[in-house]
């Protein structure tokens, strides 16, 4: 029993029967779960910038003092958008079935400015 093996479904590597893992294809190496682990883990980090962003645009019309939560929509906005230029290639991927993070970002910096101007238009009419 110790010397079966069996082949990776996405790299071909032969690995041991006891230490391969279990994916929806097959059977998986430890690098290629990782990578898989990793790749879920970065479209998640992903898809809660774009939350947050809307989240603090959204807050911005109803409670946003000294205009603190404009300033944080934009921040987590334009980190949103560069958020899959900052990864390696390969964990790239991961993120490329994902095509709603940019525009929720973009909607919500829109959103944010309007909830600043509608702040600061009637501190400027006086």
């Amino acid at each position: 029993m110790s010397g079966a093996t069996t082949p990776c479904v996405h790299c071909g590597a032969t690995v041991p029967t006891p230490e391969a893992f279990m994916d929806a294809e097959g059977a998986v190496c430890a690098d290629c779960n990782a990578s898989a682990e990793m790749g879920e883990s970065f479209a998640k980090a992903y898809k809660s910038l774009a939350i947050g962003t809307l989240s603090s645009a959204l807050v911005s019309f109803c409670f946003n003092p000294f205009l603190v939560f404009t300033i944080m929509s934009f921040a987590s906005g334009f980190a949103t958008l560069s958020y899959p230029g900052r990864l390696d290639p390969e964990d790239r991927q991961a993120l490329q079935t994902l095509q709603w993070p940019v525009p929720l970002a973009l909607v919500s910096m829109v959103l944010a400015v309007a909830a600043a101007g509608m702040r600061l238009l009637p501190l400027m009419a006086r």
